[in-house]
């Protein structure tokens, strides 16, 4: 099994950002019911006050490293990607064995 953790930073502010943070949430939750390969999914919206933290995470589970390869090349994924380009400032990735 592989754990995919994908942490973002969201730009834009006030009111911007949180309607930026909540669309990209409904969007990426969307991906377990359009990408078969998907065994669990799993998102969050940063409570932390820290300077340091993240506003949003994606926690994803497969089956294998080829499952994994599968979901990043979905065109629904794709169509994710291409909104990270506009709306995200930054992005942390851990991938890893469970």
């Amino acid at each position: 099994m592989i754990k995919h953790i994908v942490m973002f930073r969201i730009k834009g502010v006030g009111e911007t950002k949180i309607k930026n943070i909540n669309t990209f949430k409904d969007r990426l939750d969307e991906l377990k019911n359009k990408i078969s390969v998907v065994r669990c999914l799993e998102t969050g919206i940063n409570t932390s006050t820290s300077k340091s933290a993240f506003d949003l995470v994606l926690i994803t589970q497969f089956d294998s490293e080829h499952d994994l390869d599968v979901y990043r090349n979905h065109s629904d994924h794709q169509k994710i990607v291409d909104l990270i380009k506009d709306i995200v400032s930054e992005v942390a990735v851990v991938d890893y064995s469970i």
